[in-house]
């Protein structure tokens, strides 16, 4: 089978179904249909001589048919998708324990499908040791103690990067002890990080897409834990497997940290691609940020990853001695400063909508704005040292 080219073969329910999945996939210019059929006996027949790398199963009736367990261990090098209406929580968890790999709902739309397509090609990638090209980055927001405005300018970071990549930003938050972008975003939390820790061995970019609120359509959120007993739960090994999940799914993860340091975090900021510290002027505050520095270095964090800024800034007497201070900790200029800005901002948050909504005028917004492309720019500029530093990689496989 040709590297640059994914087969699929289409077990169809309704002619409805057939007709609608036959124009997408006919679109997917790097996409084969191998065979058609509606029967799962007569598929497996044409299947004996050339497995397809897909199945994609109609169940627009919502029912679970008894054969769909042997479809998948009969074909074990095979992914399966299934597409329904049905959403009904104990129907996924049925599905997911039969061995299928992805779950599109219906009515079909064309992105929910494509998005799939790809997960599956960036699976089947990893498996024959083509090489992948590079994953979506992670974005971490922390403060250098509580108060510092983490989960504000993570937020808008994430809805910022939204407006240029709809569908393709998640908004983490591991914000502790209590989880805030749901709130700050007006969002009713159906699900959050703890319901993924008792999934380990069933852990896949369907679960985790379960999981995800979603705000204006653009970006999704994964809450965090909603009381202090579900963070103790944390299982670092599953959060691992999340990250590789949400990399794959998306081009930018944005994580409200928070500020607490413990394994939780220093994880993550090692896994983190950018790591954004909020300080502010203060002397002490200054001090203490020369002793994180300090821990940060010790797990090989470099100042190309950490990057602090200085938020609500303002001028005021020894301003500029206090931002030499902070230069001299990283032997760099500080990487950005935000204006403050508290009427915006409170507006912001006690509507429940982010700034660009509210004040899209304002100097903090603007000023994020420009963070936000500095950021980019940032993490392109490390990707493609990255590239000149390796040998050279076909790109990625891409429907769209």
């Amino acid at each position: 089978m040709h590297n640059e080219v994914l087969t699929v073969s289409v077990l169809h329910g309704t002619a409805n179904s057939k007709s609608q999945l036959g124009d997408i996939l006919a679109n997917c210019p790097r996409l084969r249909v191998l065979h058609q059929a509606t029967d799962p006996e007569e598929l497996l027949r044409q299947s004996q001589n050339a497995q397809p790398d897909l199945v994609i199963v109609d169940l627009k009736n919502g029912h679970m048919p008894e054969w769909l367990g042997g479809l998948t261990h009969r074909l074990p090098q095979t992914a399966v998708m299934v597409c329904s209406e049905n959403r009904e929580p104990d129907f996924l968890i049925r599905v997911i324990q039969m061995g299928v790999r992805e779950f599109v709902p219906m009515p079909l739309l064309r992105s929910d499908l494509e998005a799939a397509l790809e997960r599956v090609w960036t699976a089947r990638t990893r498996r024959s040791g083509a090489p992948e090209a590079s994953q979506g980055r992670i974005l971490a927001v922390t403060g250098l103690k509580g108060g510092m405005g983490a989960t504000s300018v993570a937020i808008n970071l994430a809805v910022t990067l939204a407006e240029k990549h709809p569908d393709r930003v998640v908004l983490v938050d591991l914000g502790r002890p209590f989880p805030d972008v749901g709130k700050f975003l007006d969002l009713a939390q159906h699900s959050s990080l703890s319901d993924l820790m008792e999934q380990m061995d069933l852990l896949d970019a369907g679960f985790v897409k379960k999981t995800l609120s979603h705000h204006n359509a653009r970006l999704s959120v994964l809450h965090g834990c909603a009381n202090f007993t579900e963070w103790q739960s944390i299982d670092l090994r599953v959060l691992a497997k999340v990250w590789a999940i949400l990399r794959s799914t998306f081009d930018w993860i944005v994580i409200d940290l928070g500020h607490w340091l413990d394994d939780l975090y220093l994880q993550t900021v090692q896994e983190a691609d950018q790591v954004l510290v909020l300080v502010d002027l203060m002397v002490p505050n200054i001090k203490n940020l020369k002793s994180l520095w300090e821990t940060l270095q010790r797990h090989n964090l470099t100042s190309k990853k950490v990057k602090f800024v200085v938020n609500r800034y303002y001028k005021m007497d020894g301003g500029d001695l206090a931002l030499e201070g902070l230069k001299r900790i990283q032997q760099q200029p500080v990487f950005f400063t935000l204006p403050s800005d508290e009427p915006a901002l409170s507006e912001s948050i006690n509507h429940g909508l982010p700034l660009r909504d509210v004040a899209p005028r304002s100097k903090l917004c603007r000023g994020l704005r420009q963070m936000t492309e500095e950021l980019v720019a940032a993490c392109h500029s490390e990707s493609m040292g990255k590239e000149l530093a390796q040998p050279k990689t076909r790109r990625r496989f891409l429907f769209f």
